[in-house]
C-alpha cells in the first residue's frame, strides 16, 4: 500500500509536468494525502509550477482537523477549505492557519460515475450532489482563471482572492453580555 501511494504521488507529478510543458496558467488539485506519502519528484513538480508563475490551487482535506494534506500544505499552493450555505466552514473541512480561503463545498452538483447509483437522481445517471474541499477547490481555481482572463497580473491573484473573500461566519453560537 505504501508503494501504491508513492506511485500516485508520482503519477500526479507527471500530470503537473505535462501542465507546465503546455504552459497552463492555473492547476486545480482536488486531491490530497499525508506528507509521508509525498515523493521528492512530486514536491519538485509543484515547486517548478510555482516558480514558473503557475497558480496552484489544492483541497485542504475533509478530516475536520488542522492537519492539512499535501499538496495543500506546500509553500505557494493556495489551500482551499469548504464552506456551507450558511457561510460557516463545513463541519468536515480541514481548517486552521494553513487554509487560505474557503469556497462552497456542500451539496455541489457534480458529475458522477455512471456505474455508481446516484442517491438523489434516481431517474438520471451521471450526476450527484457531493460535499468536500474537492468540490470547493475548482471554484477558487476558476475565480483565479477568470481574473487572469480579465488581465489581472498573476502576482496579484492570491491577494485579491483572500482580501475580497467574504469573512467566515462562526459555527459556534456567540454569547452577548456576561449573563
Amino acid at each position: 500500500k505504501e508503494q501504491l501511494n508513492k506511485e500516485l504521488s508520482d503519477f500526479v507529478a507527471r500530470g503537473i509536468i505535462y501542465a507546465i510543458e503546455n504552459k497552463v496558467d492555473v492547476i486545480s488539485l482536488s486531491i490530497g494525502w499525508p506528507d509521508s506519502k509525498d515523493t521528492a519528484f512530486f514536491k519538485a513538480a509543484i515547486k517548478k509550477a510555482i516558480d514558473q508563475g503557475i497558480i496552484v490551487v489544492a483541497a485542504a482535506g475533509n478530516d475536520s482537523t488542522k492537519a492539512l494534506l499535501r499538496p495543500c500544505s506546500l509553500e505557494g499552493v493556495i489551500c482551499v477549505g469548504s464552506s456551507g450555505p450558511d457561510g460557516a466552514i463545513s463541519h468536515f473541512s480541514n481548517y486552521g492557519s494553513g487554509v487560505d480561503i474557503v469556497a462552497p463545498g456542500t451539496n455541489i452538483l457534480s458529475t458522477y460515475p455512471e456505474f455508481l447509483r446516484s442517491k438523489r437522481f434516481r431517474n438520471e445517471i451521471g450526476f450527484e450532489y457531493l460535499h468536500g474541499t474537492s468540490q470547493a477547490t475548482p471554484l477558487v481555481a476558476a475565480a483565479a482563471a477568470q481574473m487572469l482572463a480579465a488581465g489581472i497580473d498573476k502576482s496579484e491573484i492570491y491577494s485579491r482572492l483572500v482580501t475580497t473573500a467574504t469573512p467566515l461566519k462562526s459555527r459556534l453560537p456567540i454569547k452577548i453580555g456576561s449573563g
